[in-house]
């Protein structure tokens, strides 16, 4: 497991164990390759040194770990807006945009 899965994986375990103190919080789990490719951008996060992407499909949001020049260029992208996460972990915007 790299230190990105390991900290995606503290973060979706922080996430759930607040969802079910408090109402309101969205299910959070591990992006996994077979989710399909575009869902809503929700946000980056750091954790332990490490960055993640949000993204929001229905209800759930997505933790991916991202390096450290995606997590940049995401800052630049509206939160809500579609992005497409390829098969090799790129990330673009709904028009076809790399990040």
């Amino acid at each position: 497991m790299t230190a990105g899965q390991a900290a995606a994986v503290k973060y979706v375990a922080e996430r759930e164990a607040m969802r079910l103190k408090a109402s309101g919080v969205p299910k959070h789990r591990l992006y996994d390759h077979e989710d399909g490719s575009s869902a809503a951008f929700a946000g980056t996060r750091k954790v332990e040194g490490e960055f993640l992407a949000l993204l929001k499909r229905g209800d759930e949001i997505l933790v991916l770990p991202v390096g450290a020049g995606i997590a940049q260029r995401l800052k630049r992208v509206p939160v809500g807006d579609t992005v497409t996460v390829t098969a090799n972990g790129s990330v673009t915007r709904a028009r076809g945009r790399k990040i």
